[in-house]
Order: structure tokens, then C-alpha cells, then sequence
């Protein structure tokens, strides 16, 4: 495995590198490689890697929260449950508008 630092163009930023993260396999006896990751589009493959890492954290954070959303709403599921028996949606559903 290697990084390739790619040259780049785009109209709106002009010339610039991008980095991959490159594996290389044989198949068939032939040497063949392929990209596993495409790094981030920066000066240096250093800016790169922080940029990815930051990505990272970001992406933990994330899940973090989702996570103590889950378990407060399972926390109020069964608080609601204790309380009427049926919990709050079956509740609602029980008590029809005349």
C-alpha cells in the first residue's frame, strides 16, 4: 500500500493535488492496483491526513449522540410503561376522538 498524490484541476479552484490510498495486487500475473480511500483535497498529504482525522472525530461524535438519544428514549419508553401499563403510544391510540 502507498499514497498517490494525484495532480487535479477544477474550474473554480484551479490547480491543485488530491492524495489516494493505493493497494497493489496481482491477478491473473498481472499487477493491478486499485484506490481504497480517496484523502481529502489539500497542500500537503499531512493537511490531508489531519483533515480526515478531524472527519473522524466528527463522525464519533455523531454516533455518540445518536447513541444517548437511543437510550433516552428507551429510558422514557419504560418510565411510560411503569406509569399507565401501555406505554405512551399505545396510549394515544386507545382513547378514539368523538
Amino acid at each position: 500500500m502507498f499514497i498517490r498524490k494525484r495532480l487535479t484541476f477544477t474550474k473554480r479552484n484551479g490547480e491543485g493535488y488530491s492524495y489516494q490510498l493505493i493497494e497493489t495486487y496481482r491477478e491473473g500475473g498481472k499487477i493491478k492496483q486499485r484506490v481504497l480511500y480517496n484523502l481529502a483535497r489539500c497542500p500537503t498529504i499531512e493537511a490531508a491526513i489531519e483533515w480526515e482525522r478531524c472527519k473522524i472525530e466528527i463522525a464519533k461524535a455523531e454516533i455518540a449522540i445518536r447513541i444517548s438519544i437511543i437510550a433516552a428514549a428507551s429510558r422514557f419508553q419504560r418510565l411510560s410503561k411503569r406509569s399507565n401499563g401501555n406505554g405512551v403510544f399505545n396510549g394515544w391510540r386507545k382513547h378514539k376522538p368523538e
